[in-house]
């Protein structure tokens, strides 16, 4: 095992990097988790769209809620006589409002890549009594997020609490009985005597409970029935599966889901098992603003991407960073503090959905625009000719070595980057980086391409053998360190690399490096860092995964990236 620190690109080979990275994969910064003013949000979409651009950030997703309410009703016809409260959402402005509103902020915004999608309460149910003092709300902030739903229809007909909708066959095993007693009160009233007057009462019952119970509703659950598991997040998940979106689970961690609203009480306790307990949906807010568990090694998401491993899931969860943004400065928080990054071929917003559905990103943190960069995290043999990347599942005939590279970058230089690499001379000097020789860093995801130039306008250094054998990415000076178990760290540590800034303007960041749940190893040091590792570990025709996380500057979460052994135990 080895440990690397490693000094900052030249400034001016910024430009260079957007260039390269045109001809294969970019990284842009996202903002996923936004409301406006179609929920509760301050700002109207164009507002948002702006800023989003003048910050330099490249993606905007909007999830304002889809349907925003909360209905109490008394029984034996809670859905006939209740009281609603509902606010602004989706639905209540109509969705084909809301997707054109979307579009026409793309037209404005053309620099900027807008994704529509909603957040969504699928179910929340009720307990106590309103005379009591104790009525309660559960889990009306259990949310799951939607993302890439282009259609009205999508939302219209979205399986959540509330929500109207067409004909629901489930729900009409419930009206059959009613429907019978209400021929049956028909028949009586053409009779005479009591008869009658005992038809005409069954049929004006009858019909309130026919109404009460209507199958016109999207979602065949209600707030008065108690607890129903993991049941209706699963249907909303498989529905927006269905038409081609993605769902992640928001916040699910919450520590603000408890308290008093008005004259009621809500609580929504912490749901991470709800990770476990559902599938297909495609990740989960791994960074946030709560304290979040579920990604220290050995926790649920790693219980989930075992289980992947192993077979029983088809889909291993990604982690996202989700801003839950309403308004700037609320709870202390900027636009841009929380992101997810993504690895795309091109500036589209397919693009950026390819990455999010496979996994091509990674979750950040910061105090914009101080925010930590993940230039490489990647896996490879030791030749580097079988290499991979987040989301990548690649055959191991070998021992893996995992290179992860993380520097301070804000998204204002990465969208200066972007807009030299447009320039003429930015192609040019782009081009020698697509001919990077076998086992060098892949400009994927990695540090500055072969022949950025340097302050001086001379070459920087191109594949500088490291003591493991395998080239170090062009314009980086490695230093070689002593072997950093879990739990210690390198004598380099403390010491900033050549040409690096001093420990006073660098900020110290930890990186742990994650097998299969088990901490394997970590590092401490300045930014920019390089961490270099040779796992000895190899089980032939198994599945595993390698993922890191990083705290400092900052926090990262990356996602995983999977390997499977073949051959021969080396």
């Amino acid at each position: 095992m080895f440990f690397f620190l490693i000094s900052s690109p030249p400034a001016s080979a910024a430009g260079v990097e957007g260039a390269a990275a045109t001809t294969e994969r970019r990284q842009l910064a996202g903002v996923l988790d936004t409301r406006t003013q179609f929920s509760d949000g301050a700002y109207s979409i164009d507002g948002l769209a702006k800023m989003a651009k003048e910050r330099g950030i490249q993606v905007l997703f909007i999830n304002d809620h889809d349907k925003m309410a909360l209905s109490y009703g008394l029984p034996p016809f809670p859905n006939l006589i209740n009281k609603t409260v509902e606010m602004n959402s989706i639905l209540k402005a109509k969705p084909a409002t809301y997707l054109q509103a979307i579009g026409q902020a793309r037209e404005r915004y053309r620099g900027v890549i807008i994704i529509p999608g909603s957040e969504s309460t699928p179910f929340y149910y009720w307990t106590g009594s309103p005379f009591g003092k104790n009525l309660t709300a559960h889990d009306h902030e259990r949310r799951i997020l939607t993302v890439g739903l282009t259609k009205a229809d999508d939302y219209r007909h979205l399986p959540v609490i509330h929500n109207a909708g067409p004909l629901n066959g489930e729900l009409l095993p419930k009206v059959v009985p009613f429907l019978a007693a209400f021929v049956l009160s028909i028949v009586m009233i053409v009779w005479r005597g009591w008869m009658r007057i005992a038809g005409i009462a069954l049929t004006v019952v009858s019909f309130l409970f026919l109404l009460d119970n209507h199958p016109f509703r999207a979602s065949p659950f209600d707030p008065f029935h108690g607890y129903q598991g993991a049941r209706p997040y699963q249907r909303l998940i498989d529905y927006v599966s269905s038409r081609d979106g993605l769902t992640f689970w928001n916040y699910p961690e919450t520590q603000s889901g408890v308290r008093r609203l008005g004259p009621i009480h809500v609580s929504t306790k912490p749901y991470p098992e709800m990770l476990l307990a559902t599938q297909g949906y495609t990740g989960f807010s791994a960074l946030y603003g709560d304290n979040s568990t579920i990604t220290a090694p050995g926790n649920i998401w790693d219980a989930a991407l075992k289980e992947h491993c192993r077979g029983y899931r088809t889909h291993p969860p990604w982690g996202v960073g989700t801003a839950d943004y309403h308004k700037e400065g609320e709870s202390g928080e900027k636009f841009g503090n929380y992101q997810t990054v993504f690895f795309v071929e091109e500036n589209t917003a397919a693009a950026v959905l390819k990455a999010m559905r496979n996994g091509r990103m990674y979750a950040r943190q910061g105090n914009f625009p101080r925010l930590p960069r993940l230039d490489e995290f990647s896996v490879s043999d030791a030749a580097g000719k079988q290499r991979g990347h987040m989301g990548d599942t690649i055959p191991m005939s070998g021992n893996p070595h995992i290179r992860i590279g993380i520097s301070a970058a804000s998204p204002a230089a990465a969208a200066e980057a972007e807009t030299a690499a447009a320039s003429p001379a930015a192609e040019a000097a782009a081009r020698p980086a697509t001919a990077a020789p076998p086992g060098s860093s892949s400009p994927t995801e990695s540090s500055p391409p072969t022949g950025a130039p340097s302050p001086t306008g001379a070459p920087s250094p191109t594949g500088t053998p490291s003591p493991t054998g395998t080239p170090s990415p062009a314009g980086y000076s490695s230093h070689k360190g002593a072997p950093s178990p879990p739990g210690s760290s390198s004598p380099t540590d403390s010491s900033p690399p050549t040409g690096a800034p001093s420990p006073a303007e660098t900020p110290i960041v930890k990186v742990r490096l994650i097998r299969n749940g088990s901490l394997i190893a970590e590092a401490n040091g300045p930014l920019p860092l390089r961490f270099d590792y040779e796992d000895k570990y190899f089980q032939p025709g198994e599945k595993i995964y390698y993922r890191m996380d990083m705290e400092g500057m900052g926090k990262i979460v990356a996602n995983p990236i999977f390997v499977v052994f073949t051959g021969a135990k080396p």
